[in-house]
Parts: structure tokens; C-alpha cells; sequence
């Protein structure tokens, strides 16, 4: 089998085919309920590693992506644009970020997008063909990724962290050194799980993670107040959940805590690392390009891979512990998660890599970079 270098950030985020709905409209043959969207690849997994991408190598990367019995040749050829050129001729199974495994008994996993006003459900369309953090070690490598990102439940969130403690603990570790060394946690809670009920299952996990990053509508839900709107008190609202986090890990922590990242969508994120003040990193797109912004699906997933992907070039030269506080490395991290995220909310479905070659350009991820921070200059 074909082998790649040492994995820097994987997702255990599923492959999902995205399909949309609008129930507000009326559906007409000119008017359909999807609003034409189709099929879209999808899954907040996707997005991350495509965020990830700006940043690192393809071959640096690690999402597994089941196959169904109803694959097509177009989602293959979409997910090979993010691959190194030379890799995408090779016939694989194994070719960053994607390690593929075909299904043929079952179907690739689907789900619907649900639109009601302001509000979004999310239903699956078939059943789950889930990743494990086992899979990353019996697929084309011994060790796990340097960072390792998730999308789910406190329950299942502990049962990860627990797989992944038991790899390290048999030799499975990620690699940076001779030694088998703890990868980075970061998770995102899933909207459904981000409830008040669900606050003593998140901060249990908080000691075993290196970033937690709700959306500002979750953290407001676990922490059961009103979610901030767009008026002028919402930062000082996030800015207070973020610290009310702060505050009840250091109850049972006192030493230290997660970074927590509150994606606060147009309003740009909060950060709060462990004995780093809290800031904002600012959105990308300004009110004056809000033209620009086709789709906000997967910008948040997509700001995330962007923030591990800058983690993870760090902690081959900084132990874990000094992450949490390096308030230089915690701003650059925000800066490059924004860039990533700008990509996938200007177009629908997975952006076009084409468009944000990393060698050149003027739109290319380090462009987008400089003239984010031309504007705080």
C-alpha cells in the first residue's frame, strides 16, 4: 500500500452528500424546494480538512471516506482537485487527505438541510458509516495525527477520547519525536447535544482536550441563556459565556483549560486561551463584501481545520501545555481560520481549490492573510 508522511491533522468527521431544504417555499418545478442546490459533498469533516488544506500539504492530512454502493465519478474527481497533483493519477486507496474505503453492501452516507427562517435542522437520510479513531491506525499508518478534530456528543466525545488514550497508551501516539506523544483534541459539540443537560458532560471533558469550539448558538444553549442576536450587546454576550466556561472548568481544573473558540459567525470569533486574554479574530468578509457570500455551511467546520492545521505546525516545536498560552500563536491560528473559512462561504458545496492555488496569486491563502491584517494595521 502506498505510504504517506506522518499525519499532521486528521477528522473523524463522516463523508456526508448534502441535500436542502427550504420549507417556507412552495415547490414548483421553477421554483424547487431545494432552490436548485442538489447533491452538495458535505460533512463537517469535509470542510475541515478543505480549511486544513490552506495551510498544510494534502499528504499532511487524514479524513477516511466510505464509499457506498451509489459512489460517483463526479464526487471522486471533486475530492481529487485537493490532492497533490502527482497523487491524483495514482490508483490508492490511500492519497492525502482522503483515505478511501470502498462499502458495496451499503449506501454513502446522505443527510437533508433543513431551512425554516433563521433556523437550520439537520436529518440523516441513511445510516451512519462512522470513523473511530482505530480506523487512522489501520489504514495506511501506526500512528495517530498530531491533531485530531471531532464533530459530536459529550457521550460519544468521551468514548473517542477514551479510544485514543488507548492507542497512545499501545505505542499509537502521534509520531513528532521517538516517543509516542498525546495528539491534540479539538471538539465541536453537534447542535442537537448543545443543551443545558449536556453542560456537566462537556466540562468532564474539558482536562482531556486542547480546544472546545462551540458556535456562539451552542455555547448560549449549554449554558442555557438566550442565544446573542446581531445587535450591538452580542460580543459582550459571547465575550461572558466564553468566561462563564473559563470559570467553571477552573472548579474542577484550576491549573488549566481547554481553548475555547466561540464561531460567531459575520461577527468573526472569540478566543480565550488558558491565561491568554480573551480577543476577537475578525471575519474575513466586511460588510462591504457581503455579496461575496454564496453559502455559510461548513464555514464554521472550515474556520476550525484552519485553527488545527496552524496547532498543529506548532506542536512539533512546542509541548502541549505551552499552546494553550501562547497568545502570538493563538492570534495567528485565528487569522489563517478566518482565511480558511472565507473560501468555503463564497461558494456552495466544497470551494473550487483552483480558485486559492497556495503557490501563487493574488487571491491565494497567504494574499487573503495580508490583507486581513493590513486592515488592523
Amino acid at each position: 500500500m502506498q505510504s504517506l508522511p506522518a499525519p499532521r491533522v486528521g477528522t473523524l468527521g463522516m463523508f456526508i452528500i448534502d441535500t436542502f431544504e427550504f420549507l417556507q417555499e412552495d415547490s414548483t418545478p421553477e421554483n424547487p424546494k431545494d432552490r436548485g442546490y442538489g447533491e452538495q459533498i458535505g460533512g463537517a469533516g469535509s470542510y475541515a480538512m478543505v480549511g486544513a488544506r490552506a495551510w498544510i500539504e494534502p499528504d499532511r492530512l487524514r479524513m477516511i471516506v466510505h464509499r457506498g454502493m451509489d459512489w460517483k465519478l463526479e464526487w471522486q474527481g471533486r475530492l481529487e482537485t485537493y490532492m497533490n497533483v502527482s497523487d491524483r493519477a495514482a490508483d490508492a486507496a490511500a492519497r492525502g487527505p482522503w483515505i478511501f474505503r470502498t462499502r458495496e453492501a451499503q449506501r454513502t452516507t446522505r443527510a437533508v438541510n433543513i431551512y425554516q427562517g433563521q433556523h437550520r435542522g439537520f436529518e440523516y437520510l441513511t445510516p451512519k458509516l462512522r470513523i473511530e479513531p482505530e480506523d487512522f491506525v489501520d489504514s495506511v499508518e501506526a500512528s495517530l495525527p498530531e491533531v485530531v478534530h471531532f464533530v459530536c456528543s459529550p457521550d460519544r466525545a468521551e468514548a473517542i477520547s477514551d479510544k485514543v488514550d488507548s492507542l497512545v497508551a499501545t505505542g499509537h501516539g502521534c509520531s513528532l519525536s521517538l516517543q509516542s506523544r498525546q495528539p491534540l483534541l479539538v471538539w465541536e459539540p453537534i447542535p442537537d447535544s448543545a443543551t443545558h443537560e449536556n453542560l456537566r458532560g462537556c466540562l468532564k471533558l474539558f482536562p482531556r482536550l486542547h480546544v472546545f469550539s462551540p458556535n456562539h448558538e451552542e455555547a448560549a444553549n449549554l449554558l442555557a441563556v438566550d442565544p446573542p442576536g446581531d445587535d450591538a450587546d452580542a460580543r459582550s454576550i459571547i465575550e461572558e459565556l466564553a468566561e462563564v466556561f473559563v470559570g467553571l472548568a477552573q472548579e474542577s481544573q484550576p491549573h488549566a483549560h481547554p481553548i475555547i473558540c466561540i464561531r460567531s459567525g459575520k461577527l468573526g470569533s472569540y478566543i480565550r486561551g488558558y491565561q491568554v486574554p480573551g480577543f476577537w479574530s475578525q471575519a474575513y468578509h466586511t460588510e462591504a463584501m457581503k455579496e461575496r457570500v454564496v453559502d455559510v455551511t461548513g464555514g464554521g467546520n472550515g474556520w476550525l481545520g484552519g485553527f488545527c492545521a496552524i496547532l498543529a505546525n506548532a506542536y512539533a516545536k512546542q509541548n502541549r501545555e505551552s499552546l494553550r498560552s501562547d497568545e502570538a500563536l493563538l492570534k495567528e491560528a485565528a487569522d489563517c481560520a478566518s482565511i480558511s473559512a472565507s473560501y468555503i462561504i463564497e461558494q456552495l458545496g466544497l470551494p473550487d481549490i483552483e480558485v486559492w492555488s497556495r503557490e501563487n496569486g493574488t487571491d491565494a491563502p497567504v494574499a487573503r492573510l495580508a490583507k486581513l491584517r493590513n486592515r488592523r494595521a
